[in-house]
């Protein structure tokens, strides 16, 4: 029927296959061009798990947001990256798609996950996380919030020339840099929160998994944002934990922050596999 969208077919075909856009993917989109009549400006990102495979004459939707991109005129590779013009805007594709990790599940079916040092960290039946270091052989104190941090290989990536320039040229420079808001809160001023795109403080995982759309790390020095960087919310193999809680001090009478990065996620144990 005229008007309605139509499967891209041959090479552009191919390329949504090679690219893995499809169904069910996750996938993260940079708008790099406006061609006409769009509102939302150049760097903007979009992400998501596809709601279909892209068509051509069909918007892009996602299954876990409400953010779409409008209808498909077309798909092409240009200098090792795809390209997706719509009828507004050109954007391109920043991480192609995929399972997130081969894990094909949902956050309430977790039951722990364990680090490459060995700290395993349950869900709790409240929404928290605790944390288990067995080394020390300690539990520590519930925290409200657990998200996962990209490995450098996705920031070298996805992050534009800027960012890369404020995260390091490695893997070990980036921990640093990290480390350096997360270990220190407060010290010069620099702080660390768990924030959704219109910068919105998430401070549980209950509000985590309400938010409709990309949840970030922002890292501040007072109140100017350095970076951010986005985070899962749910678990994935290579990416670094990070758990927070605010909580009153009866002390000091003042409400205070805990705040740790892990390490890498090595494994993932679903309820499933406990019984």
């Amino acid at each position: 029927m005229e008007g309605s969208p139509r499967t891209i077919e041959n090479a552009e075909t191919r390329l949504i296959k090679k690219y893995r856009l499809l169904a069910g993917n996750h996938a993260t989109f940079e708008k790099i061009a406006v061609n006409t009549g769009s509102p939302i400006p150049v760097g903007f990102v979009v992400e998501g798990k596809l709601a279909s495979t892209i068509k051509l004459g069909a918007p892009i939707t996602f299954q876990d947001s409400s953010a779409a991109i409008s209808n498909v005129k077309g798909v092409a590779e240009k200098d090792g990256e795809l390209l997706i013009h719509t009828t507004t805007s050109t954007y391109r594709l920043r991480q192609e798609g995929s399972k997130q990790g081969g894990e094909d599940f949902e956050l309430d079916d977790v039951d722990s996950v364990e680090t490459a040092k060995g700290s395993v960290y349950r869900y709790l039946p409240d929404g928290t996380t605790q944390r288990f270091k067995k080394v020390e052989g300690k539990e520590y104190d519930p925290q409200a919030a657990l998200v996962y941090v990209p490995d450098y290989a996705w920031v070298k990536k996805n992050a534009s020339p800027d960012m890369l320039e404020k995260l390091g040229e490695n893997e070990l420079v980036y921990e640093q840099v990290l480390l350096e808001y997360v270990q220190n809160p407060y010290k010069e001023g620099k702080k660390v929160y768990i924030v959704d795109k219109e910068g919105n403080k998430l401070e549980t995982n209950q509000k985590i998994v309400e938010v409709e759309g990309p949840v970030y790390l922002a890292f501040l020095t007072g109140d100017t944002i350095d970076f951010y960087i986005p985070v899962a919310h749910k678990p994935k193999i290579g990416y670094n934990t990070f758990d927070t809680k605010k909580y009153y001090d009866q002390e000091t009478k003042q409400w205070m922050r805990e705040q740790h990065l892990g390490n890498k996620v090595v494994k993932i144990t679903l309820k499933k596999d406990t019984k």
